[in-house]
């Protein structure tokens, strides 16, 4: 009988393990819009490793633009302005599967000082992909 009784613990265990894994996994769209979040603080922050990690390593943008012209286009920005400000004004995304896609809008501003230097809004829509249970931005077209 101890044999048996130490089974059925294990088997508990096991399902109970496996309730809380299952609890603790986020929505998609939940995990996209952190990734989201994750990229702007980073803008803002004026740090492109906290924005390169999160693109795919095929990553295009609009314009021709792969991950390491995305590096020199951030930096170039960075260097300029003391201060970088990026606001989503809005955003929407779709998931199917193991590729999602967002749209929206947001507002991109330069600084030096308190008021902006540069401004305009643009339109995003972004291509996401699922590896390995991380969603990495594979593509960026704006407007």
């Amino acid at each position: 009988m101890p044999t048996h009784n130490y089974s059925i613990k294990a088997l508990l265990c096991t399902v109970l393990l496996f309730l809380l894994s299952a609890c603790s996994q986020i929505p998609d769209e939940e995990a996209i819009n952190q990734q989201i979040d994750a990229i702007v603080s980073g803008l803002n922050e004026k740090d492109n490793g906290k924005v390169l990690e999160r693109l795919s390593p095929d990553f295009q943008g609009s314009h021709n633009l792969d991950r390491q012209n995305a590096r020199r286009l951030m930096a170039g920005y960075f260097l300029r302005h003391k201060n970088i400000d990026v606001v989503l004004t809005h955003r929407e995304t779709t998931v199917q599967g193991s590729s999602a896609i967002t749209q929206g809008a947001a507002l991109l501003a330069g600084r030096d000082q308190l008021l902006p230097e540069t401004g305009r809004v643009v339109q995003l829509t972004g291509y996401w992909e699922k590896n390995d249970d991380e969603w990495l931005l594979e593509k960026l077209e704006w407007k």
